[in-house]
Formats: structure tokens, C-alpha cells, sequence
């Protein structure tokens, strides 16, 4: 300000011959440190080298204002997005984008897990009449599903291996709907068909009334 007074007022340069812009320039120029205000050694070294100085500054003023900026108008999207691809605004967004759709494969993979889980409690209480919690099965298969494309070598260093490795045979039957199988590797007891004459009906087309006739004989 007190640099501007003795600009407008004490020398009467108007802004036509020195804008107020040049002023302000002048004045960084002479503070060279940036303090805000002229310090007596400041000005004495603008006073020895304040030519050269404002020569300088006048050669970086017309070469800015001399480069002509191309703007395209009304660019593609793909143009748009390989120009914003590496500023910090779209990263950002692209990591929001990213956590979304990582949670949206969550919520799709709990969503398959509870499938397969009810229709293989369902299918072994409807066909083998046992009872299997369908909470125990959605756990073991989303232990597999986990794990499905880890090799054999990671498995085995894994403290849970022997548990992965079951946990994948078991999502291989429930996948097949052998339920059988899936009953025997969650150690649910299958109770057996009943027999007759140490033959399971479902081995024999005999009638059962003949059977037991030639029994009594």
C-alpha cells in the first residue's frame, strides 16, 4: 500500500502507464524474502540490480501472455477420461467406484452361499430325513468358496489346509447335489433303510408277504 501511495500520489504515475498489477509486481520483486514488507538491504539491492530485475520480469509476462491455449470443444468421454485419468479428483473417484462394486460382490457372493446352504439343508431333510443347521453348511461353503482358486501348495501352508480341503469337497457334492456325500463329510449320521432278511427293500423286488412266508417254512 505504501508503495502504491508513492506511485499514485508522490510520482502521479497514473494506472495507465503502471497498473496496479505492475505495482505489485515491483513490490515482490524488491521483497525478495517474501516477509510482506522492504527492508532496507532489500531496497538498496533493488536499487543495484532493479533494471535487470524488471527486464526479467517484463520477458516472463510476454511469453505467458503470448501462449495461445488450445481448447477443444465439446470433447468425447474417452477423451475426457484419459486427460482426468491420473488427477487426484478421478482417482478418487474410482477408488469410490471400486469399494462399491467390491461390495456389491460381497453382498452377491453371502447371497449365492445362503442359496446353496438352504437348498442342500433343504434336500437332505426332504431326501434322507436328517437334519443339517443350514447356518453349518453356508459356513463350510463360504470357507471353499473363499479359497477355491488357491492352489495346493498355498493350502498346505495355510493353518487351516485340512479344513480348506474338506470345506472345497464339500462344496464340490453340494454343487453336484450328492447329498449323501455331503452328509458324510459334515458327519451327519444318515440312518439306514430298513431290511428284510438282511436284504434292504431297495435291493430286492420281492414281495415282502412271500419273504416272510419262506421264513417261517
Amino acid at each position: 500500500d505504501e508503495l502504491k501511495k508513492l506511485v499514485r500520489v508522490t510520482l502521479r504515475i497514473p494506472p495507465g502507464e503502471l497498473s496496479n498489477d505492475m505495482i505489485k509486481g515491483v513490490f515482490q520483486a524488491i521483497d525478495y524474502s517474501g516477509n510482506g514488507s522492504i527492508e532496507t538491504s532489500e531496497f538498496e539491492a533493488f536499487l543495484e540490480h532493479g533494471s535487470s530485475v524488471m527486464h526479467m520480469s517484463q520477458q516472463i509476462t510476454e511469453v505467458v501472455t503470448s501462449v495461445v491455449w488450445p481448447v477443444e470443444t465439446n470433447p468425447s468421454a474417452g477423451t475426457v477420461r484419459m486427460r482426468e485419468l491420473d488427477k487426484p479428483f478421478l482417482e478418487d473417484a474410482l477408488r469410490e467406484t471400486r469399494m462399491e462394486n467390491k461390495k456389491d460382490e460381497e453382498v452377491l457372493g453371502e447371497k449365492l452361499v445362503f442359496n446353496l446352504a438352504k437348498q442342500t439343508s433343504k434336500g437332505l431333510k426332504e431326501h434322507l430325513g436328517v437334519h443339517c443347521e443350514m447356518t453349518n453348511v453356508a459356513n463350510v461353503v463360504r470357507l471353499a468358496i473363499r479359497n477355491e482358486n488357491k492352489s495346493a501348495a498355498e493350502i498346505d501352508e495355510m493353518s487351516n489346509g485340512e479344513e480348506v480341503r474338506k470345506a472345497r469337497e464339500v462344496l464340490k457334492a453340494v454343487r453336484q447335489f450328492n447329498l449323501r456325500k455331503v452328509a458324510k463329510l459334515m458327519n451327519v449320521d444318515v440312518p439306514q433303510p430298513p431290511t428284510w432278511g438282511g436284504r434292504s427293500r431297495v435291493q430286492t423286488s420281492e414281495d415282502p408277504a412271500v419273504s416272510l412266508r419262506r421264513l417261517v417254512k
